[in-house]
């Protein structure tokens, strides 16, 4: 194949965000997904309403009669942990050649990321989704090396529920303006040393409320005795069709585990999907988190996609240099 031409930008002009829409929407449409995961797609949607993000980058790989025929997105991992994060879209034309378009745009993230070769730069950590061959082979060919693979699990609603562990679990919805200290308290000691839900802040916590699809009643709370000790955070994904439910975000309280609050959590989450006129619920999970897979095994979950993380860590040698546009 001959070589797209490869342009790093900070600033993608007009003509060049209509192309790389075109590709997103492409390969959204291929997939039955969107073609970005939620952090880079909310960095790429800062960039297009002219917010300055800082060490936001955009590759193109441009053929000469096909257009855009692959896009890497890179910008500061923020709430999801140190260093940067990228993801990867190839053009559904261009699936035959997907490990070397990759590999192409994936040289020149870490080049503009991280700097010349030998110099010991951020980590960066790649995700990509529904992954196959291509993706390991062109991840490693960058100096990644596999983190988590993370499992897409879906289940028809009405789950077999079965009767709650914890009676005495008070179920609440959340209330904006004030729950938001003691939800993040929680959450992140929750998910201690967890690469993207274990920072967060009020801030990060309030980007969320603002989102367009943010409902408090989906946030469902725990209480014992009055004491947050976990939540379950639902969302609805209104472009399928039909609609499907996830389980957005589950934490609970280290001193609780193994006493029956998560599957309380779960089922009430589960419960508020079939309340909303869901048919089907959806969640990840790590794919080493054996006791969870077990709960939701029990309750008709199904794998149905795999998704993956790489990580280069700081200091890795560096790749080729592409010069910024």
């Amino acid at each position: 194949m001959a070589l797209p031409t490869v342009t790093v930008s900070e600033r993608l002009d007009p003509r060049a965000r209509a192309a790389v829409a075109r590709l997103l929407e492409a390969v959204a449409a291929s997939r039955g997904r969107p073609a970005l995961g939620e952090h880079v797609a909310r960095l790429l949607a800062r960039h297009d309403a002219g917010d300055a993000v800082a060490g936001f980058r955009v590759v193109t790989a441009v053929a000469p009669s096909d257009g855009v025929e692959a896009v890497a997105v890179a910008g500061p991992a923020d709430g999801n942990g140190p260093g940067s994060v990228v993801e990867v879209a190839v053009a559904p034309a261009a699936e035959a050649h997907r490990a070397d378009l990759e590999t192409l745009v994936l040289d020149a993230v870490v080049a503009t990321v991280v700097g010349s070769p030998g110099t010991a730069g951020p980590p960066v950590r790649l995700w990509a989704h529904d992954v196959g061959p291509a993706d390991d082979e062109a991840a490693a060919s960058c100096g990644f090396e596999v983190e988590r693979t993370l499992l897409q699990l879906r289940a028809p609603l009405p789950a077999p529920l079965g009767a709650r562990v914890r009676a005495d679990l008070q179920i609440r919805p959340f209330r904006p303006g004030a729950d938001e200290d003691a939800w993040v308290a929680v959450n992140n000691r929750a998910f201690t040393g967890h690469p993207e839900q274990g920072s967060w802040t009020r801030a990060t916590l309030l980007e969320r409320e603002r989102e367009p699809w943010f409902d408090p009643d989906d946030l469902v709370l725990g209480e014992l005795a009055g004491r947050l000790v976990g939540s379950c955070w639902t969302k609805v994904h209104r472009e399928e069709d039909p609609p499907v439910g996830e389980i957005y975000a589950i934490g609970v309280d280290p001193d609780t585990h193994g006493t029956g609050v998560g599957r309380a959590l779960v089922l009430a989450g589960l419960e508020r999907m079939e309340r909303s006129g869901l048919r089907t619920a959806m969640l990840y999970v790590d794919a080493a988190n054996e006791p969870a897979l077990r709960l939701y095994r029990s309750l008709g979950f199904r794998t149905v996609r795999v998704d993956r993380s790489y990580l280069r860590e700081a200091g890795a040698p560096g790749e080729t240099v592409i010069p910024r546009a």
